[in-house]
């Protein structure tokens, strides 16, 4: 038969089966015309054709698949109703299901989840679900795949690009892609389980491995095969989400196939470049955080990023500088990935001069959030490590300059966890730079996190094959083993503290207890406020000055008469007074004393140091030290006084002495009718008994007269500008201690008559200083604003105060949005809820959003 007549047999062959089917419903007939179909597919497992000749079976089933598959397969689908189908045996339905797992795969699987989108509940989409299930349980996706990368005998790689790429390849990507989802909303909770994402992408991910492995095989023949398809597909099913269950099946395959084979690391290497760019920042990040080495990345993905822009702007820029992670390994391996080879050098000098810029300016710090700063903080350490000495030697002076201007701003940050961060990676760099040399050494507590800072320093080493197949294998269990490993590490602990005891049970030396030794001073101690005065001008006697600062505390208060002419002077003594010879306890003796100072004699003293405060021979620790003592001293002033504690507890004690000496001198008659008067109120319900617990006395608020003379004269000046403070600019240390304090001070005079006045003139030093740009100084104005808050009746809060509260309640959910300090965002919520609670009690709950 010539080549001109085979179309028109396979053509009439065919419409003569469609009639059949469609007028006979015979089952035999039926299996009969079917089976006569089902030897032009391209898969039929069955060669022999009683149509057509061994020669011409080949080209009749190349006609078939091209013009007749695709129509057939939906005139049989259209007949699948439950009168037709349901006739044939379940041996002879095996001849409609051939036509869909054997036939032109791409094909039926886009026919199938067309028909399964359009039909409505019936036994057709029963039956198009079942096969569905059929076509992913048997791998069909797999030979799918394969014939999409596959490149026939004589037709090269361009023209099988341009035949199969555009319609066909987008059509059949965002079916896998999203095949889950469109089967959960077909069938909601009919849905088959294999349908579920958890189990597709896994079963897809294994095809898509096995296919992967065709190609190594072909490119072993040295066959051509096209790998676009599947990095396409790799990309779109990330970008759906799908990442964790989909590439934590193809990575750790990756990471063992590419350990000793370069054909493997070729192919890898082809499969990443080919990801389109907008999906390769999902794939990149998830290789980044789960291979174990920076080398296993390195034959992921090989040189792919000097000939991949998407991928140098996602390693060197976006990785490192707009995101931060828990976890160290991604740095690892994106630094050492560009360390570890020579072609890649020159991007990890520029990625750790771009991360010293960026970690040393000041705007950065204050408008980027801590855990942000610690993130580029690790990576510069990181980069540092990998450094060799030639590198070091010729961008010494760089890295110098960077380090130093970005230590000033560190050093300047109000935050103590920020300093320490810029004192850890000064000292790590100038070890670098100059490790037989000198280098820097910064007092600061050495804890757990500055530790793992300087560990950093060196590079991650080789775990090995063994132990990277050891690593992945536990990539699925991670989650499962964490109970179990807190499980053993609790057991353990405990067999050492009973190995411990073991040990320690035949030590019969047990130490003396000096807890209750004094310490003998060759000075005695000053009996009166004036002798205590001189003994603290001392300079040339430690010991007298120690004594003297030990009882001044109890001297003030044992002796408040003799402070009234001395109060200022005393504390004017105790501000000035320096730790030259390192006494022990010496900040908190010179802080209590000088409370005590205060709370004797609150309007002279408090004057006195709100006047110094700003004047211009202090340095700041002085001025925190005159912050802190106003703050502590007006807390103690608004508490009960301690005398009146004292009383009743000694009223209450002789009481009782009373009531147990008459019991005790009473006969026993008395003593037995009392017993059996306790007995029967025991047992007898009372419902009117009166007060269970005395009333409370009503003590002064002593706090509540002074109360102006702390507060005004701190805030009235706070836009001074002098030599040594400047409130507004370089001292906001300064500023946030005294927000703080102030806060203290408003909530120290919570229900006193001038409380609305302090909180309206709170409230505009606070508009003053909201958007500083110091996170520091925007906690305590959050702070301040929480206590005027707590401290004003709700009921001054809408009426007086009604439009700064409207104004502030929506600054509180800017903050909460939009500004950068997690601490801030933090407080801000706690203010906001704070508020809300008190509107809605003053407002009964109807309160706009």
């Amino acid at each position: 038969m010539g080549d001109f007549g085979l179309p028109c047999k396979v053509r009439q062959l065919v419409r003569e089966a469609q009639n059949v089917l469609s007028s006979s419903s015979d089952p035999e007939v039926i299996v009969q015309t079917l089976t006569r179909i089902a030897c032009l597919l391209p898969n039929a497992d069955n060669d022999e054709s009683a149509d057509f000749d061994d020669d011409a079976i080949s080209g009749a089933r190349r006609e078939f698949a091209e013009h007749h598959y695709v129509r057939f397969c939906d005139f049989v689908v259209q007949k699948l109703d439950f009168d037709w189908f349901g006739k044939l045996s379940k041996e002879q339905r095996k001849c409609v299901d051939v036509f869909f797992l054997n036939g032109v795969y791409h094909e039926a699987f886009i026919l199938l989840c067309r028909h399964v989108n359009q039909a409505s509940p019936s036994f057709k989409l029963h039956k198009c679900t079942s096969l569905l299930e059929d076509f992913i349980r048997q791998h069909k996706m797999m030979d799918m795949i394969w014939a999409q990368c596959r490149v026939p005998t004589g037709v090269s790689q361009s023209q099988q690009f341009s035949q199969t790429h555009t319609m066909l390849w987008d059509q059949l990507i965002t079916l896998l892609s999203t095949f889950p989802d469109r089967m959960a909303n077909k069938l909601q909770k009919q849905n088959s389980q294999l349908f579920y994402p958890q189990t597709y992408f896994k079963i897809l991910a294994r095809d898509t491995m096995t296919v992967l492995h065709e190609i190594y095989k072909e490119i072993k023949a040295s066959r051509d095969c096209v790998v676009s398809f599947i990095s396409q597909l790799i990309g779109r099913i990330c970008l759906q989400g799908h990442t964790a269950t989909y590439l934590g099946v193809l990575v750790p395959q990756f990471v063992q196939l590419t350990h000793s084979d370069f054909v493997w690391c070729r192919l890898c290497n082809n499969v990443i470049t080919k990801i389109p760019d907008r999906c390769l920042d999902y794939v990149i990040e998830y290789i980044l955080q789960n291979v174990p080495w920076f080398g296993m990345v390195t034959k992921i993905i090989g040189d792919s990023i000097l000939t991949n822009q998407k991928l140098a702007y996602i390693m060197t820029q976006k990785i490192l500088l707009l995101r931060h992670y828990q976890k160290d390994l991604i740095l690892h391996n994106t630094l050492g990935y560009l360390a570890d080879s020579p072609a890649r050098k020159h991007l990890l000098i520029k990625s750790l001069k771009t991360l010293l810029e960026v970690w040393g300016d000041s705007s950065a710090i204050k408008h980027t959030s801590y855990d942000q700063h610690h993130y580029i903080t690790k990576a510069v350490l990181i980069a540092l490590g990998h450094l060799g000495d030639k590198d070091v030697q010729e961008h010494k002076d760089v890295l110098m300059r960077l380090m130093m201007s970005g230590m000033q701003a560190h050093l300047d940050s109000p935050s103590m966890k920020v300093r320490r961060l810029g004192m850890v990676l000064a000292e790590a760099l100038t070890k670098v730079i100059d490790p037989k040399g000198h280098t820097l050494k910064f007092e600061y507590e050495d804890d757990k996190e500055t530790k793992h800072l300087k560990s950093l320093l060196k590079p991650a080493e080789d775990p090995g094959i063994e132990d990277i197949e050891s690593i992945l294998a536990q990539f699925a269990l991670e989650d499962e083993k964490e109970s179990n490993k807190k499980e053993i590490k609790s057991s353990i602990e405990c067999d050492e503290v009973n190995t411990t005891e073991d040990l320690d049970s035949d030590d019969d030396l047990e130490p003396y207890d000096m807890s209750c030794d004094t310490k003998v001073s060759k000075s005695t101690s000053p009996m009166y406020i004036r002798d205590c005065m001189q003994g603290l001008i001392t300079q040339d006697d430690p010991d007298r000055i120690e004594v003297c600062l030990t009882v001044a505390e109890k001297l003030i208060r044992a002796n408040p008469d003799d402070l009234r002419e001395v109060c200022v002077e005393f504390v004017k003594i105790l501000l000035h007074l320096q730790d030259s010879h390192a006494i022990a306890g010496f900040t908190v003796m010179r802080h209590s004393a000088m409370v005590a100072v205060v709370v004797g004699y609150p309007v002279q003293v408090a004057e006195y140091l709100t006047g110094e405060f700003y004047s211009r021979n202090y340095n700041i620790r002085q001025r925190m030290d005159m912050l802190e003592v106003l703050a502590a001293s007006a807390q103690e002033l608004s508490q009960p006084s301690e005398s009146y504690h004292v009383s009743k507890k000694t009223t209450t004690s002789v009481v009782d002495i009373k009531n147990t000496t008459v019991e005790e001198d009473s006969s026993n008659p008395t003593h037995w009718k009392d017993i059996v008067q306790k007995r029967i109120d025991s047992k007898t319900r009372r419902f009117a008994k009166g007060p269970s617990r005395p009333e409370s006395v009503p003590v002064a608020n002593r706090f509540a007269p002074v109360a102006g003379h702390f507060f005004f004269p701190l805030i009235k000046n706070y836009d001074t500008s002098i030599n040594t403070l400047n409130l507004l600019d370089q001292d906001y240390l300064l500023l946030g201690r005294l927000l703080y304090t102030l806060g203290v001070v408003m909530y120290a005079a919570i229900n006193a008559p001038i409380c609305h006045v302090m909180a309206r003139s709170l409230l505009e030093f606070i508009w003053v200083t909201r958007y500083h740009s110091e996170g520091f100084v925007r906690q305590a104005v959050l702070f301040a604003l929480s206590m005027v808050i707590l401290s004003v009746p709700p009921h001054y809060l809408v009426s007086d105060l009604q439009s700064d509260i409207i104004e502030s309640r929506l600054w509180l959910q800017d903050v909460i949005e939009k500004d950068p300090d997690a601490e801030c965002k933090k407080l801000a919520l706690q203010t906001l809820m704070i508020l809300e609670t008190a509107l809605k009690k003053e407002l009964g709950g109807n309160m706009d959003g």
